[in-house]
């Protein structure tokens, strides 16, 4: 049995421009192609979704600085989280609708930070993909003993999970990334069809903190090679393309980004 992790990017399950706007058709159009893969190769893959939380969390994050923690308020950070959770209820419903099993894990509820460690507790995930369930994960604010709480990127989830499999001897054979764009550009807004140990240094990145507070395309990038370190297939796909993301999970040619060590 061979893991593969998806990740919803947040640019393409909301509209980043607006706060609070779910892409619903787009998410259904998704969840198909998930269906339909999971009920072609349910013997093969299991699948993991991880989602970003876009203009649901982003929006409070920043509005409240969430980065920084807190130290006697946690109101912002109370906040972001309920934001996050609303926009995974949505991306859930859309899943149970196609009658997939899916179950929401949230971050906050089974990891915690002390002395700048992060302790997951990872027994319900083992479980879950025992009885045929789909995890889904999303972005998210946990609690630190130190800082009052952190931002749990998407990202920074599968590198979690990363770890756990790989430290339990499972196959994780693919990392996808579901965005917007068609991959990673470069200075010429040219697709950068493979990013590898020639040409990582030299990549340059512009940044929109007013509407990603967890780093944008780089974050995703730099995350991703550092998982690519460990043998794993990574792609950057443009998820509103036509069969994108079923063709990424069968590993069929697609117009993208592939990342490796």
């Amino acid at each position: 049995m061979e893991y593969i992790i998806v990740k919803l990017g947040g640019s393409l399950i909301t509209d980043k421009t607006n706060p609070y706007i779910f892409n619903r058709d787009i998410v259904e159009n998704l969840v198909d192609q998930a269906k339909y893969f999971l009920d072609k190769f349910n013997k093969q893959y299991k699948l993991i979704i991880v989602h970003g939380s876009g203009s649901f969390g982003h929006t409070d994050a920043v509005l409240y600085n969430v980065k920084d923690g807190f130290e006697e308020n946690p109101f912002g950070a109370c906040r972001t989280h309920y934001s996050a959770q609303t926009l995974n209820q949505l991306v859930t419903q859309s899943f149970i609708d196609k009658n997939i099993s899916v179950i929401s894990l949230n971050p906050s509820s089974f990891i915690f930070v002390d002395d700048d460690k992060i302790n997951p507790n990872w027994q319900i995930l083992d479980y879950m993909l025992s009885q045929q369930i789909t995890p889904l994960f999303y972005g998210d604010i946990i609690l630190d003993k130190k800082r009052g709480c952190q931002i749990l990127s998407g990202e920074k989830i599968i590198n979690l999970i990363v770890d756990y499999l790989m430290s339990e001897d499972k196959i994780v054979s693919q990392i996808i990334h579901l965005g917007i764009e068609n991959g990673v550009y470069d200075a010429n807004k040219n697709v950068i069809s493979l990013i590898d140990s020639k040409n990582i240094d030299t990549l340059q990145f512009e940044h929109d903190y007013e509407t990603d507070s967890t780093g944008g395309m780089e974050h995703k990038v730099m995350e991703s090679y550092n998982l690519a370190k460990k043998g794993i297939k990574i792609s950057i796909v443009n998820g509103l393309v036509k069969d994108s993301f079923y063709k990424a999970m069968i590993q069929e040619l697609y117009h993208g980004t592939i990342i490796k060590k």
